[in-house]
């Protein structure tokens, strides 16, 4: 592999870590208002059955959206 083939491997990866953690950060507001929607509104809410829910949201949804 020449210099500039790896250069542009790394940047491209980098590229692409830069959009998912910056999209997670968008995503993990969209959970934590669903949380708080949860405890505000919805009485009988069950947190432990919800809870692995919103953390897939929180960090897989966006795996599909960069691919």
């Amino acid at each position: 592999m020449s210099e500039k083939t790896k250069k542009m491997v790394w940047c491209k990866i980098t590229v692409v870590m830069f959009i998912y953690f910056l999209a997670t950060n968008y995503y993990w507001i969209l959970v934590e208002g669903l949380y708080l929607h949860s405890l505000i509104f919805v009485a009988f809410f069950s947190e432990t059955k919800y809870l692995w829910g919103f953390i897939l949201i929180g960090w897989e949804t966006k795996v599909g959206i960069n691919h």
